[in-house]
């Protein structure tokens, strides 16, 4: 589209004054409860610094983590994720951070957040966001701004940069079947499935509640 839908014009102009340049580009997704998205950084070639993405109708546990190459120089960029459960013994490498998006809460990434580090949504009809306490995912409406780019990155963060890495790009692709083990888990099994689920923020990214009327 020439231009943002009327709709979502002045909620881009809020989210403007918080990016390090105004956005004009906007993905909408539907999440139904056990519906997730592979781990993936969104193309360094595509769009700018700065994307943001605000929750509607629920809240919901993303990943973030920092990959590592292997011994070729190469990263995951999350095969297992995308089909099944990742082989026992088989964790991901770097570090993993799990955050707490709120409903009506906005998540800005920027900088190492953005060009470093992947995130992604498990699959799994329960999020735990606290020691014991699991919370039943609902159905999720993504808005996610970004800004076009019309030229190769230059980042400092060249594994994932598909301008100076080819190699690092592939698209993500949305999970469809949630584990049958996360169904009526108890509190204490649900702990253990995802631990380290915090509601805060991490390696740069914010989440802001614009409230109701956002």
């Amino acid at each position: 589209l020439p231009q943002l839908p009327d709709f979502a014009r002045g909620i881009a102009e809020r989210i403007s004054r918080l990016t390090p340049q105004p956005v004009d580009q906007l993905t909408v997704n539907e999440y139904p409860p056990g519906v997730g998205i592979a781990s993936h950084c969104d193309a360094h070639s595509a769009f700018e610094d700065g994307i943001a993405a605000l929750s509607l109708g629920a809240g919901i546990v993303m990943d973030f983590r920092r990959p590592w190459p292997d011994a070729g120089g190469k990263v995951s960029v999350g095969k297992h994720h995308r089909l099944a459960p990742p082989p026992p013994g088989d964790a991901p490498t770097g570090p993993l951070k799990s955050v707490w998006l709120p409903k009506n809460s906005l998540l800005v990434i920027s900088g190492e957040a953005r060009y470093a580090w992947q995130h992604g949504i498990a699959w799994r009809k329960t999020d735990c966001v606290a020691d014991g306490v699991a919370v039943p995912r609902r159905r999720r409406v993504s808005l996610t701004f970004r800004t076009a780019r019309f030229g190769p990155c230059t980042c400092r963060w060249p594994l994932l940069c598909d301008s100076q890495n080819p190699e690092a790009h592939m698209l993500p692709s949305r999970v469809c079947v949630a584990a049958p083990a996360v169904d009526g888990m108890s509190a204490d099994a649900c702990a253990d499935r995802n631990s380290a689920a915090i509601p805060a923020v991490a390696v740069g990214e914010s989440a802001v509640d614009l409230g109701a009327g956002a």
